[in-house]
């Protein structure tokens, strides 16, 4: 199968973990290399020596680098975070390129799931509204 980051943002507390277990499971259910990323386990492990938001950009860079790694090893990678911005989505999208990003916004006023596929850009390129 092809690999894929789909990135499920949203404020806190709407169930964006439940949605990334769920979809991990029917997909890792299907025979498909699957790998649910959260930030917070990033963030004790390879982030840990990282303090507030000084260090944002080096908490995106290492977080969109171990993403790289998973999506290099063949998987698809579902993530979950309140803490990146639309900023750091672009950062994030040009260090996994050339593997494409979905990104699902969980919980609008109606509670409902919206997602755009984005294609993995080169570096420097960026979309409109993303």
């Amino acid at each position: 199968h092809k690999t894929a980051l789909v990135l499920l943002t949203g404020e806190a507390n709407v169930g964006k973990a439940s949605i990334a277990k769920a979809l991990e499971k029917l997909l890792f259910d299907d025979g498909l290399a699957a790998y649910r990323l959260d930030g917070k386990n990033v963030f004790l492990g390879v982030e840990s020596d990282l303090v507030g938001h000084a260090d944002r950009v080096e908490i995106t860079r290492r977080y969109a680098e171990v993403a790289y790694l998973l999506l290099d090893a063949g998987h698809l990678v579902i993530s979950t975070s309140n803490t990146f911005g639309l900023a750091d989505h672009g950062i994030i999208r040009t260090l996994v390129h050339p593997h494409p990003v979905v990104h699902v916004h969980v919980g609008d006023e109606s509670g409902a799931v919206t997602g755009a596929a984005t294609p993995g850009r080169p570096k420097g390129a960026t979309s409109a509204g993303s």
